[in-house]
């Protein structure tokens, strides 16, 4: 595996979107707000965003459409550009890349589905180029029923047999079991964890897949912050925004993360989304009703194949 080094502007984007080198308490944009400065740095005929870092106070403050509180957070952040590719090099030599939105490993659809919020960078750490490859989701309640554990094992192995890689969010439950069957017959994992990247990669057995090139982690936050509970929720987005299709084991009844990631998923109609026959999928005709489709632990394989055509 050979990392990218991140170039001057995905440095400025994770300085800008995550306060990569600041203090934990210097504020940064969100993805919304760093979306709409690169529209506005875009009108300005600006198309990298390192050039803030060569403007004076008064020439951001003067970008046409930029407020006043988006233009003094914007100039105290680049003045920490070198902490912050200092910090990036540090990142790089323990083993976390950082990738922007150029990046061949950054999939285009985040920026179809999420046009005013795409993240701007996203941290990963080991197999990176699994993100190029076709991915199918697999997700499900953290204490699932016998059921639907075998169900969610059965989809990993089903997964890794077609040769697909798999995403979930990596959580304790179906995730971990779907994954774990998916590496266990020769597959891949991308995980998007629930917290920060310092804090997943405390788990050795984590590390150890990682290193040896059967698993990527991925993360939006910078990899020193603090736990977040919305970064949650926008996890879960990321699951089905990178996969083609999704399979959700079992569910909680109207509730949770689980439900509301697929129910999510299929307004916005980020990736088709079928549903096992656990015990536990209390939330089935919600789903159902909007647009989700059953599928019996035996048709697994024939609904990979029918998306895949293979």
């Amino acid at each position: 595996m050979i990392l990218q080094r991140a170039d001057e502007n995905t440095i400025c984007a994770a300085l800008l979107c995550t306060g990569l080198g600041c203090e934990k308490e210097t504020g940064h944009l969100t993805a919304k707000g760093f979306n709409n400065l690169i529209r506005i740095l875009y009108m300005s005929k600006i198309y990298e965003p390192s050039q803030l870092v060569y403007m004076s106070e008064s020439d951001i403050y003067g970008l046409k459409g930029i407020s006043e509180e988006t233009a003094e957070c914007v100039y105290n952040l680049t003045r920490h550009f070198e902490q912050a590719a200092n910090k990036a090099e540090q990142l790089y030599t323990s083993g976390i890349a950082i990738i922007g939105i150029d990046s061949s490993r950054y999939s285009e659809k985040f920026l179809r589905c999420l046009p005013y919020s795409a993240p701007g960078v996203f941290y990963v750490y080991g197999n990176d180029t699994l993100l190029l490859k076709d991915m199918i989701s697999v997700t499900g309640l953290r204490h699932p029923s016998e059921k639907g554990a075998e169900f969610a094992k059965k989809c990993g192995k089903n997964i890794a047999e077609k040769g697909f890689c798999l995403v979930s969010g990596g959580a304790i439950g179906c995730d971990s079991i779907a994954h774990t069957s998916c590496i266990k017959y020769g597959g891949n994992a991308v995980v998007f964890p629930a917290v920060p990247l310092f804090n997943a990669l405390q788990n050795s057995e984590i590390v150890r897949l990682c290193d040896g090139g059967k698993m990527c982690l991925v993360s939006d936050l910078n990899p020193e912050a603090a736990f977040s509970k919305s970064a949650i929720l926008r996890r879960n987005k990321y699951i089905y925004i990178s996969a083609k299709l999704s399979f959700v084991c079992e569910s909680g009844i109207s509730k949770g993360g689980t439900f509301r990631g697929a129910l999510e998923c299929l307004e916005k109609q980020y990736t088709p989304v079928f549903i096992g026959d656990g015990d536990g999928l209390f939330a089935e005709p919600t789903l159902l009703k909007n647009g989700a489709e059953k599928c019996e632990m035996s048709a697994i394989d024939d609904v990979i194949c029918a998306k895949f055509d293979v």
